[in-house]
């Protein structure tokens, strides 16, 4: 019998257990590697986390004065410099393209629209249903 099974070319069932088992040590070495690689890429990314929150909690305290101080000093002004230039553009309307030029909305000033001096303003669209 064995050697009607060598001369038509099948393997017999211990070379096919054999294969078999090999196959699964095989598997099982694969999946222990990725577990490790795994293991070891989160530990590295852990680190990084921990090492960005050190420098970010550095940093914190380097900008918290002069977060601080805009807050008390510099915003007060910029907002009170705005204002006087809301001001101005109220008074001379030729300045008031620059300002929208520039990004600058007066407060209780609806931005002006961005088109060519003197062109009609479209009319609002409609609302949908």
């Amino acid at each position: 019998m064995e050697n009607e099974n060598l001369q038509s070319g099948q393997p017999d069932v211990n070379q096919l257990q054999a294969q078999c088992d090999s196959l699964r040590q095989n598997l099982v070495n694969v999946l222990v590697l990725v577990v490790v690689l795994s293991c070891t890429f989160n530990t590295y990314l852990w680190r990084r986390v921990r090492d960005t929150h050190r420098d970010a909690l550095a940093v914190e305290s380097q900008v918290a004065p002069a977060v601080a101080e805009f807050q008390q000093v510099s915003g007060p002004r910029i907002r009170d410099f705005i204002s006087r230039l809301g001001e101005y553009a109220r008074t001379h309307p030729d300045f008031a393209p620059i300002l929208t030029r520039h990004g600058v909305t007066l407060p209780g000033n609806p931005p002006a629209p961005t088109g060519a001096p003197g062109a009609p303003v479209p009319a609002p669209a409609p609302p949908k249903k």
